[in-house]
């Protein structure tokens, strides 16, 4: 719908543009004919240059080129302007991704706890920028809405109209004269006529003046100029918006008049005698807009044209004007391919045909400390540029010598300079701004980040991945065999307390509790390892964690990888636990569910199992026992299995109630969805009492 509202719009300006032209060059002149042609061809020239893709070949062209440009700024400008008011138009890959939030901030100590386990609330998915709510729109809809009620309402009209005219012709008489049939009304109205029939008081009939009456409808009726006003009132309901399509309806109804008062005086009848009748049937109605009034307009108008003196030859070389102002319409509003031997400029966006020879595609990082543009992901034809390192921007891209055109929409393209060398690659984003990157083995930003410890640490695939936001309040933690790193500082698990604290004596007090720990854990990690993690966390008041991984899917832009997480909120110290007591009454209810990772395997069977226990459970809590010897890649298979089904689940339940998925709800919706699939998952490992 965005191209619609593209395309009405540059459809309108064409209109607007030419039939200025009319109303500056040719509205005053008696070429009536020429004028008829003119403002009919305008409508249709309107509505076809913006579709149209014109493809021209040059010799030369880098002394137009400049031009060209400023013209593809100029429909960048409106069309970034109708963008701004559609939620879902953007370039930020982040609009399709869930983004981690940490919900239930363990507010109140008697969430339940099964023993030493962890009660978690992670979060759902979330909605990201510009989404609305069910129930609420856009300004981009109510725009639209507003449009297609206007179309209605101006169609509804146009087949009132239509409905009263038959019911005219067919509650009153018709008689036929000249190959014309005259409907014979008792009303006294104005003479008007449709195709072939003239509509005229019974009474005139009879007088002598009506003879000039029908030759005057005849020139109407034989030009077709029914034909001009149907397609004028179609204009209407297309463009009703547009105050001036209804001075084009006009101004075409106007020279209708013009032509057949030309015919009638030059067929002989004395000019006296016919203004003296235009006087005379001067009557106070108003105008039918799909039929010719005999009196439809002014008639000092009418008077004037018809004793105005013709126009001359320097009039006719007005005309002329038509052509160069048809072409510059076409270049503005046209998708244009201009051709040389060195260049190709397509829609507005200059391109070369030979791709530079330098080995571009891969990941770029940047050498100096900049929050933006920090690391560029390059393929044959986009470049992913990271964004505040949570965030990307996607743009097509073509390469010359030693410049590229970056797309930053189909119409448009910005020229960059850039110099490669090797693996160093210098970029200027702006004028005086260069920066520099070196090119990295890695093939996604995860691998980077790992590749800088000089150790292989094998990092488990997750399904229920969210976008890990704010990255400037993470503190990473890689852990593998025998290595262990806190935000780059070296150590053994021993020191954790240590490394942690000192991380985040880093902060601000109000950021401390804002922190997320990302844990980059080995596979093979095993869960004692990652059990004293968490009771070091729980001590500093550390809750949030979030579990880093490789996403599944290719949903996610590589350069992005390093922000795929499972986020996590451990319980504080204070929560209490699940009795014995409150365990065996929650099981025998069926309300406990309890899955083991020491002897169970997280399969397709058990998947299967989880959705129908879960399906046919209310009130359930879920447990999952491990023990010290369990991996971590064991465990977050569970945990990711478990999160997967129950958001499955819920998204299956927003669909049957509201035909929409779950993370397109709305905050309070998603909630209600929530209280029937809640993430209520206890962990115990059962070698630790």
């Amino acid at each position: 719908m965005l191209k619609f509202c593209v395309y009405l719009l540059e459809s309108g300006l064409c209109l607007s543009l030419m039939f200025l032209l009319y109303v500056l060059l040719f509205k005053k002149e008696t070429y009536f004919t020429f004028n008829r042609y003119y403002l009919v061809g305008i409508i249709f020239l309107s509505l076809i240059i913006p579709l149209i893709h014109v493809n021209v070949k040059l010799k030369e062209f880098q002394a137009i080129e400049p031009t060209f440009v400023e013209i593809g700024k100029f429909r960048n400008y409106y069309e970034r302007l109708i963008a701004l008011s559609d939620p879902d138009f953007g370039t930020y890959y982040e609009n399709g991704l869930p983004r981690a939030i940490f919900e239930g901030q363990w507010k109140n100590p008697q969430e339940l706890v099964v023993n030493h386990g962890f009660q978690t609330n992670p979060s759902g998915i979330t909605t990201t920028n510009n989404q609305n709510a069910p129930g609420s729109w856009s300004p981009f809809q109510w725009i639209l809405m507003l449009y297609l009620a206007g179309v209605l309402f101006f169609l509804f009209r146009f087949f009132f109209l239509l409905t009263r005219l038959l019911w005219l012709l067919s509650k009153h008489q018709v008689t036929e004269r000249f190959g014309i049939k005259i409907v014979l009304m008792p009303e006294e109205v104005p003479p008007f006529s449709f195709f072939r029939y003239v509509f005229i008081h019974d009474k005139v009939v009879d007088l002598p003046e009506f003879e000039q009456i029908l030759a005057h409808e005849r020139v109407h009726i034989f030009q077709s100029h029914s034909t001009d006003l149907l397609i004028a009132q179609a204009l209407i309901i297309f463009q009703w918006f547009n105050p001036l399509v209804w001075h084009v309806q006009k101004a075409i109804k106007n020279n209708h008049e013009f032509i057949a008062d030309n015919k009638v005086v030059n067929s002989g009848i004395e000019l006296f005698d016919y203004q003296t009748l235009l006087l005379s049937q001067l009557i106070s109605i108003r105008s039918v807009e799909l039929v010719n009034n005999f009196n439809l307009i002014s008639i000092k108008k009418r008077i004037t044209m018809m004793t105005k003196i013709k126009s001359g030859f320097q009039a006719k070389l007005k005309a002329l004007v038509t052509i160069p102002a048809t072409i510059i319409l076409l270049f503005v509003f046209t998708d244009l391919t201009i051709s040389s031997p060195t260049i190709r400029f397509s829609n507005y966006s200059p391109v070369t045909f030979h791709l530079n020879k330098q080995n571009l595609t891969g990941l770029w990082q940047s050498d100096a400390i900049i929050s933006d543009y920090a690391l560029i992901d390059i393929s044959n034809n986009t470049i992913c540029v990271l964004e505040y390192a949570a965030s990307c921007r996607t743009y097509k891209v073509e390469f010359a010598a030693n410049h590229m055109y970056v797309y930053t929409n189909p119409n448009n393209a910005v020229k960059i300079p850039y110099k490669a060398s090797g693996n160093m690659l210098t970029i200027w984003w702006s004028p005086d701004e260069a920066v520099k990157y070196r090119k990295t083995k890695a093939t996604n930003s995860l691998d980077l980040q790992i590749r800088q410890t000089q150790k292989v640490i094998n990092l488990p695939t997750i399904t229920h991945y969210q976008i890990l936001e704010r990255p400037e309040l993470v503190i990473d933690v890689i852990i593998s065999k025998n290595y262990f790193e806190v935000n780059g500082t070296k150590g053994s698990l021993k020191d954790f307390e240590q490394l942690i604290n000192t991380a985040k004596s880093n902060y601000n007090s109000l950021d401390q509790s804002l922190l997320v720990v990302k844990l980059m854990l080995d596979k093979n990690t095993s869960m004692k390892d990652v059990h004293h993690i968490y009771q070091v966390l729980r001590a500093n008041q550390m809750l949030k964690i979030a579990f880093a991984g490789y996403p599944n899917n290719k949903e996610v832009p590589e350069i992005l990888y390093h922000s795929v997480t499972i986020p996590k909120l451990l319980p504080p110290l204070d929560a209490k636990y699940l009795t014995e007591e409150q365990a065996k009454e929650m099981k025998a209810k069926g309300q406990l569910l309890t899955f083991n990772a020491v002897n169970e395997k997280a399969d397709v069977a058990f998947k299967r199992q989880l959705k129908n226990s879960l399906t046919n459970t209310e009130k359930y809590i879920m447990e999952l026992k491990y023990n010290n010897q369990t991996t971590f890649g064991e465990y977050i298979t569970y945990v990711d299995v478990i999160f997967t089904t129950v958001h499955e689940l819920r998204d299956e339940l927003a669909k049957k109630k509201y035909s929409i998925s779950y993370k397109d709800l709305s905050k309070p919706l998603q909630k209600e969805i929530r209280k029937q699939y809640p993430l209520t998952l206890t962990e115990n490992n059962i070698d630790v009492d």
